[in-house]
């Protein structure tokens, strides 16, 4: 397993792509692992693909935790002196910003 990315932090919720799984749009127990992997991570992202704000898959909040189920799985992608990270939702889940983007997270431990 890949360590953690210097410059990301670790204890920002927005830094990785270590989303619950199985996809919370399921209804069954999901948790987070710590760890991005394609076969866990990378499926359950693809589940919400197209959720946009006011959408049901998007504000719904099956874990019950106050977040909108959406908002755990959406990212943004901000650059800062030349790097390229993962910033908080964007406001949608789409192939090109968040699928493909969580690729080079494959394999972190975070």
């Amino acid at each position: 397993m890949k360590e953690a990315a210097f410059g990301l932090d670790l204890f920002n919720p927005w830094d990785f792509y270590n989303v619950p799984v199985p996809a919370l749009l399921l209804g069954q127990p999901s948790s987070r692992d710590n760890a991005i992997g394609i076969t866990t991570d990378e499926v359950a992202l693809l589940k919400y693909v197209g959720a946009v704000p006011g959408s049901q898959a998007y504000d719904q909040d099956m874990d019950g935790n106050g977040v909108a189920d959406g908002r755990q799985y959406d990212r943004s992608r901000v650059v800062e002196n030349g790097h390229t990270w993962p910033g908080p939702p964007d406001g949608g889940i789409g192939i090109t910003t968040d699928v493909a983007a969580m690729l080079p997270e494959i394999g972190f431990v975070c």
